[in-house]
């Protein structure tokens, strides 16, 4: 469908690529339960069922075995895999509706490693200054693990799969949510909308409360402010990869709610309005000091000397 401008509606480019990503993931998950259920075949040929509902009955009284060996697998990989497919999946998408370059998307090779450590850098410091507030205010501790009880490739998995999360969730709220919504022409949709559904993404983690929410829809704007500045995707991409490993694998603090083997042992001593408690730090008051940091730092000393490739207003129309 298109708008007056004979643009195609951002509404629908977002649905689509939403419902894309679902389907993918859906296919992906199916395929992972019915290989799980191959392994059941034998039994359920050598038994003799008198009616197909009987023969329903029995394979839905093995999800509960299929569900416990899915959970043995290394969930990582396949959330890894998951989040491949989708980036793909958004790229055919955009191709398909917009036939642009991805570069349209943020993903511009200008000065491209130079933004993704710029941003890995921003991440390293900004998670660090909230284990070093929290530990100077004494409402956090943080003790060394022995390293020898320590699986490092299963931290490595852990790196890539943390990297494929940064990719992901940057290339579709960024990249592509403000990308389609700027045949709205309105600015502030543009960079409103994404950082809210970004927020709302994190609804089902594990003690996930209002300034979590808070926090992480503020983490959307510096993410969306991080863009529009560098006018690429890359240091958003390498902030919310560095951020999420040394919070987790490093500092040992939980990334919004779920826990990781870690070099550091974190306990929250403290009030939980200020560490977040259960959920991180992403979860409390010293987390939201230290976004608005942020904001002041790309906003006030961030210096780009390149012209942005990908801007609020940049090509425009979109028309075939």
């Amino acid at each position: 469908m298109r708008d007056k401008n004979n643009e195609p509606i951002a509404g629908c480019s977002m649905l689509l690529g939403c419902g894309s990503i679902l389907m993918i993931t859906m296919i992906i998950s199916m395929i992972i339960a019915l290989t799980a259920l191959s392994g059941y075949m034998p039994e359920i040929s050598a038994r003799r069922f008198t009616d197909q509902e009987e023969l329903s009955a029995y394979v839905i009284s093995l999800i509960e075995d299929i569900n416990s060996e899915i959970e043995t697998l290394n969930l990582n990989y396949l959330q890894i895999l998951i989040n491949a497919a989708q980036i793909v999946i958004l790229f055919l998408i955009f191709k398909l509706i917009y036939k642009r370059p991805l570069s349209q998307m943020g993903l511009s090779s200008q000065s491209w490693f130079k933004r993704l450590c710029l941003g890995i850098t921003a991440g390293v410091i900004a998670i660090s200054l909230y284990a070093i507030i929290a530990f100077l205010l004494g409402i956090a501790v943080f003790e060394p693990v022995d390293l020898r009880s320590l699986n490092w490739a299963d931290m490595l998995t852990g790196l890539v799969f943390f990297i494929s999360v940064g990719f992901y969730e940057e290339i579709l709220s960024r990249g592509y949510f403000m990308t389609v919504l700027k045949t709205t022409r309105n600015k502030r949709l543009i960079i409103a909308i994404p950082a809210v559904i970004f927020g709302f993404m994190h609804l089902l983690n594990p003690s996930i409360g209002l300034l979590g929410i808070i926090n992480i829809f503020l983490i959307g704007l510096a993410s969306a402010y991080m863009f529009i500045k560098t006018g690429s995707l890359w240091m958003p991409i390498g902030y919310h990869i560095s951020w999420n490993f040394f919070q987790g694998y490093i500092y040992g603090i939980q990334v919004s709610g779920l826990e990781q083997m870690s070099l550091m042992k974190y306990t929250a001593t403290g009030s939980d309005l200020l560490t977040g408690g259960a959920f991180g730090a992403e979860g409390g008051l010293v987390c939201t000091a230290i976004i608005l940091g942020l904001l002041a730092y790309i906003h006030f000393i961030l210096k780009i000397k390149e012209t942005p490739v990908w801007t609020l207003d940049s090509d425009l129309p979109f028309t075939p």
